[in-house]
């Protein structure tokens, strides 16, 4: 007997004698120690006592009838191998798990168990082992279907043919699946003015939520509810690694939109410029480096006579007129050399019924995707008819050069002959007022034949400065007076631009007041000195009227008698005077504090 004690005492099994009414009545030192409890607290417990915390491998509760000594002394059978987690404050307040045996013991012809042997073995370490593995499982379960929506989201995104709003609808019903609780989850996407829902869609007050960014602004939102029981406390009802989840795939939304995006406006611009080639009149092409026809518009037979699938891989020059073959060689290198834009060259192009028109094109460089290689792009226009019409206008303004020429030759020799006629016949005239006032005449006909001279060399025939035409009437109008050689000329004259209108009334103004300088102002002994200026007030610090033109005639000489003034003249200088002044809108003024000066003043 004593060495069964000794064995029961050193057994590694924990064991435990039940009575038959469940009470422990012994135990070995091995139970003591799996259990956590000391012997006097393990005697006279039952099963049934409610300060047993036990459950089940699920975390069931393990009731008191249902203990492996309980169910054998009930029905006098063994119980083997049941799994008991029991609650050990003294080992920190973990369960400790054991592997159940029970086994009733019976008296000599008693059908009914008397006690219950139940031993059992400490598995607390194969457990945590096996919960851990579970668990790991379980995450390895969750990574798994988590890489699955995201495998899955990138098969929606390469759908030939599917829209934005397909994709987000897609990737929407992608999120529930992914979660540990799939039929307890509903998602949704809301994006701009739309919001996408996963099926069976609820809310609840659980929930994570993500934005979904575009280029640092936020474009719309992912939510995502947990909707079945309240979660227990301090258990969350969500992963960290769902939250992780839902961040990735914003983030993967977000690149979806943007790229979608980009290539709506791709295929927007597409669709434009392919318009834009189709209904422009011009012809686009492209040539490679080697001179080929790589690329030719639609519209190449509405110009050209021949399809473009003729045309292509055929050398560019081939085309051209053989004269213009240098220029339009240097226009392709010169585009594929700088990189640079070249613009409207012209050269004749044949076309298919074998004729050349000519055509104007402008080339830009084009790099070719994937290489370093350029072509050019161009954009050709048939310009036939443009140069006809330059043609006929150059021939008209020949023409009218030409008639031009002839009517001034014509103008130029009347007035010359009128000149010549008046001069004689003063000449000729014995009464000194008769000749004068030839001569009077002779000079009038000179300023306006000086202007007429000018204008027919200007290039404006409206305007002309009056410091081209003034300093040569004025040498003409000196020259013609015997003693204009003794004359000291001060003539100040600014560029001012006046109409023809402007300019003939002023050279006859002139023509009147230095002729009467010439014969009425100087003696016979003065140094005789003529002062000529013609500025606009805009020229000085003191523009008070917005740039009025002053026109002044003075000499040195003996000075108008008071009694002279352009209203009471004995002669018809002065009077014309005043009456072309009108006529300019201006006013006029004489003073004769040295000499006689006569000013007028005009707006242009």
């Amino acid at each position: 007997m004593s060495q069964y004690q000794t064995l029961f005492e050193l057994m590694p099994l924990g064991v435990v004698f039940h009575d038959a009414q469940g009470l422990i009545i012994e135990a070995n030192p091995a139970a003591v120690a799996i259990l956590g409890l000391s012997k006097d607290q393990l005697m006279g417990r039952s099963s049934m006592d409610p300060h047993w915390a036990a459950i089940h491998e699920d975390g069931s509760s393990f009731e008191g009838p249902d203990h492996p000594a309980m169910k054998s002394l009930r029905s006098g059978k063994p119980i083997q191998n049941e799994i008991m987690g029991v609650y050990a404050s003294q080992k920190g307040g973990n369960f400790t798990w054991i592997n159940i045996n029970a086994l009733p013991l019976f008296q000599k012809n008693e059908q009914t168990p008397h006690q219950v042997m139940v031993t059992f073995e400490d598995i607390t370490e194969r457990k945590t082992a096996e919960f851990t593995l579970q668990k790991r499982n379980m995450e390895m379960h969750e990574r798994v279907k988590e890489l699955n929506c995201m495998y899955s989201i990138s098969t929606v995104v390469s759908i030939p043919g599917i829209d934005l709003d397909q994709i987000i609808q897609k990737i929407v019903d992608l999120i529930p699946p992914a979660f540990q609780h799939p039929q307890r989850t509903s998602a949704s996407i809301g994006l701009d003015e739309t919001t996408f829902f996963s099926n069976n869609f609820t809310t609840s007050d659980w929930y994570i939520q993500e934005n979904i960014m575009i280029k640092d602004h936020p474009q719309g939102q992912i939510c995502v509810y947990y909707t079945g029981e309240p979660p227990s406390p301090g258990e969350p009802a969500f992963l960290n690694e769902e939250k992780a989840l839902i961040h990735t795939i914003a983030e993967r939304v977000g690149r979806i939109i943007e790229r979608k995006r980009a290539e709506q406006k791709l295929r927007e611009s597409e669709e434009l410029f392919r318009s834009f080639v189709e209904n422009i009149n011009d012809i686009i092409f492209s040539v490679n480096a080697d001179g080929t026809l790589e690329y030719i518009s639609p519209n190449w037979p509405e110009y050209m006579g021949e399809s473009p699938e003729k045309a292509l891989g055929k050398m560019f020059l081939d085309y051209i007129h053989p004269e213009d073959r240098e220029k339009c060689k240097n226009f392709l290198t010169n585009v594929l050399d700088s990189k640079q834009k070249q613009f409207s060259t012209e050269y004749r192009i044949r076309h298919a019924d074998g004729t050349y028109r000519w055509h104007m094109s402008t080339g830009a460089p084009l790099k070719t995707a994937g290489t370093r290689q350029y072509s050019c792009l161009g954009v050709d226009r048939d310009i036939t008819e443009k140069k006809a019409d330059e043609q006929q206008i150059q021939s008209l303004l020949n023409q009218k050069e030409l008639l031009l020429h002839e009517i001034h030759h014509r103008v130029k020799n009347n007035m010359n002959t009128m000149m010549t006629l008046l001069g004689l016949q003063a000449d000729l005239l014995e009464d000194p007022q008769a000749s004068e006032a030839l001569h009077v005449a002779m000079n009038r006909f000179t300023s306006m034949s000086i202007l007429y001279d000018k204008l027919y060399r200007s290039e404006n025939l409206e305007k002309m400065s009056i410091s081209v035409y003034l300093p040569a009437l004025v040498d003409e109008i000196i020259k013609s007076f015997p003693r204009g050689g003794e004359i000291s000329l001060d003539m100040q004259i600014s560029d001012i631009t006046l109409d023809v209108q402007q300019l003939s009334t002023l050279g006859i103004i002139a023509n009147e007041l230095i002729s009467n300088s010439m014969k009425y102002g100087f003696s016979e002994t003065s140094e005789k000195v003529l002062k000529i200026s013609l500025t606009s007030e805009g020229d000085t610090q003191e523009d008070t009227q917005g740039g009025d033109v002053i026109f002044s005639i003075a000499d040195n000489g003996r000075g108008i008698p008071p009694e002279i003034d352009f209203e009471n003249s004995p002669g018809f200088g002065l009077l014309l005077v005043h009456t072309l002044t009108d006529q300019l809108g201006g006013s006029a003024w004489i003073d004769r504090s040295r000499g006689t000066e006569i000013t007028l003043r005009f707006t242009p």
